[in-house]
C-alpha cells in the first residue's frame, strides 16, 4: 500500500503538495511570513520582531539604538517598529526636525528682549524681572561706591550716570575742583584762552572754566 509523505496528499500513487501557508495547518507567528516549500513551509519573523519564525517577538529599536530619529528627536518604541517625535522646540516628523522661531511670535514685557537659544525673553541690562514686568535696577541706591568723590549718582531707566556736583567740573572720568581766582594766587604764568584761564607752572597745569582774565 502507498501512502503520501507528510506534506503531501494522494491515494499514494499520485501525491502532490500540501500548501501549509494557505491553511491552518502552519505552526507560524502571526508576525511572520510562510513561505511554502515542496512537502514542507518555512516561517520568517517579519521586519521588527525576531525569532524562529513559530514565536516573533517585539525588537526594541529604541534601546538597541537601531533607530533613525533626528538628534532632536525622541523614540517611542511601538509594536514592529518605533516613533520619532521632535522635541519641544521644534518640529517636523521626527526625522526631520527644524527649530522653531519662538521670537517671531513671543510678546515680551517692555524692556526685555527675546532670546532664540532659550527661546523665552530676559530682561536687558539694568532691568530685573518683577511679578511679570521688568524692573529698572537703581544702580545707585545699591552701590553708593559707582561714582568717584565730587559727583552724584543719577539714576534713569536701565542705566545711571555719575554728574559732576556743584563747585566741580568735569575731566574725563574724574570731577576736579573748580578753580576761583583765589586759588591761582602766586602762580606767575596765567594764560587765557577761548574763555579759560589756565594755569601754569613748573609742576603742574590745571585749567578752570569761567574765570575772567585779569
Amino acid at each position: 500500500m502507498c501512502e503520501c509523505r507528510t506534506g503531501f496528499i494522494g491515494d499514494g500513487f499520485n501525491c502532490i503538495d500540501i500548501d501549509e501557508c494557505s491553511t491552518a495547518t502552519n505552526l507560524c507567528d502571526m508576525n511572520s511570513v510562510c513561505t511554502n516549500t515542496n512537502g514542507f513551509y518555512s516561517c520568517e519573523c517579519i521586519i521588527g520582531f525576531t525569532g524562529n519564525g513559530t514565536y516573533c517577538g517585539d525588537i526594541d529599536e529604541c534601546q538597541l539604538a537601531r533607530y533613525n530619529c533626528n538628534r532632536f528627536a525622541n523614540c517611542r518604541n511601538v509594536e514592529g517598529g518605533y516613533m520619532c517625535s521632535c522635541i519641544e522646540g521644534y518640529e517636523g516628523d521626527g526625522k526631520i526636525c527644524n527649530k522653531i522661531d519662538v521670537c517671531l511670535t513671543k510678546v515680551c514685557p517692555e524692556n526685555s528682549t527675546c532670546i532664540e537659544e532659550i527661546n523665552d525673553c530676559r530682561c536687558n541690562s539694568g532691568f530685573y524681572y518683577l511679578e511679570g514686568i521688568c524692573a529698572d535696577f537703581d544702580e545707585c541706591a545699591n552701590n553708593r561706591n559707582l561714582c568717584k568723590p565730587g559727583s552724584t549718582c543719577i539714576n534713569s531707566p536701565g542705566t545711571y550716570e555719575c554728574k559732576c556736583d556743584a563747585g566741580y567740573i568735569q575731566n574725563q572720568d574724574e570731577c576736579d575742583e573748580r578753580l576761583t581766582p583765589r586759588d591761582v594766587e602766586g602762580f606767575l604764568d596765567l594764560k587765557f584762552e577761548s574763555g579759560i584761564c589756565r594755569i601754569q607752572n613748573s609742576e603742574a597745569t590745571r585749567i578752570s572754566e569761567g574765570l575772567t582774565p585779569f
